[in-house]
């Protein structure tokens, strides 16, 4: 990211480990080194979450809302 940083127009993210998507935090990502990119070069455009082919999309979801809500920097942008 911070290579490339001047051309990143729209952040999508995905947790993964493994061979397999996971909900937020329970994969192998560093997110808060991500957004931490994102802050310094002050970019202001989308961020979405993304999860696929989970168990239980419900209970994915949750787990990924519950990541968010503990990681404050990862909705301060």
């Amino acid at each position: 990211m911070r290579k490339y940083i001047d051309r990143i127009k729209y952040v999508h993210l995905k947790d993964y480990q493994k061979g397999e998507f996971l909900p937020l935090g329970e994969g192998h990502q560093d997110f808060e080194d991500m957004i931490k990119v994102l802050e310094d070069a002050h970019y202001d455009g989308w961020i979405t979450i993304e999860l696929d082919s989970y168990q239980d999309p419900k209970v994915g979801a949750e787990i990924s809302r519950k990541y968010l809500s503990k990681n404050e920097t990862l909705t301060s942008i």
